[in-house]
């Protein structure tokens, strides 16, 4: 080994730019390190000064005036003994005879309101009751009219030309027997008695 490599020393220059190597490393660790502390403190502050957000939500509530249940949509639930079409006519001690006159013309009106919207909700759901009545008839007579291609002949056969019953009533019945069965009974009935169950007007 070269003794004289093993003997050298750093020159003042070289001491220098060590020094100055080694304090950067220090400086920039301790800027990481104060830069961690202040991200830390300032996540911990947020996290600690935003308040919970409350979401509202649905009460189920009775008025003691109408005596009808009504919602109350609010962020905590509240005592609340009237309804909001209750709130400014509601009985008082020694009340007038108007104040109680207001209250039942009051209540007749919310009555009236609500007679109209059963009402029509009602005759809502009665017309899609018969649009899925008209609806099921018309697919059940196009499915029994198709199968009538694959009808019994009178040789005991189908009319495609496998034994009866054919493959397609199989596969029908496979998927589903009710279906199946409301088939058949379409399929066996006079075509005047198919028109008037399909006809809309005479549901």
């Amino acid at each position: 080994m070269n003794i004289t490599r093993m003997s050298a020393q750093l020159n003042g220059k070289q001491a220098e730019q060590l020094t100055k190597y080694f304090e950067n490393q220090r400086k920039g660790r301790e800027r990481r390190v104060r830069e961690a502390q202040r991200l830390s403190e300032a996540k911990r502050i947020t996290v600690v000064n935003v308040p919970p957000v409350k979401v509202p939500q649905k009460w189920d509530k009775h008025c003691n005036c109408c005596g009808r249940d009504w919602v109350l949509t609010a962020v905590e639930n509240q005592t609340e003994s009237a309804c909001p079409s209750c709130v400014d006519h509601t009985s008082q001690k020694e009340e007038d005879s108007a104040r109680a006159i207001r209250r039942a013309c009051d209540h007749a009106e919310q009555f009236r309101a609500d007679r109209d919207r059963y009402r029509d909700f009602a005759e809502k759901a009665n017309s899609e009751k018969l649009a899925a009545f008209r609806s099921r008839m018309k697919w059940t007579r196009a499915l029994a009219e198709v199968m009538l291609d694959h009808d019994e002949t009178d040789e005991g056969v189908c009319w495609c030309g496998d034994p009866h019953p054919c493959r397609t009533w199989r596969k029908l019945e496979e998927a589903n027997k009710g279906i199946h069965r409301e088939v058949e009974k379409w399929a066996s009935m006079p075509d005047d008695v198919l028109e008037e169950r399909a006809c809309p007007a005479k549901i």
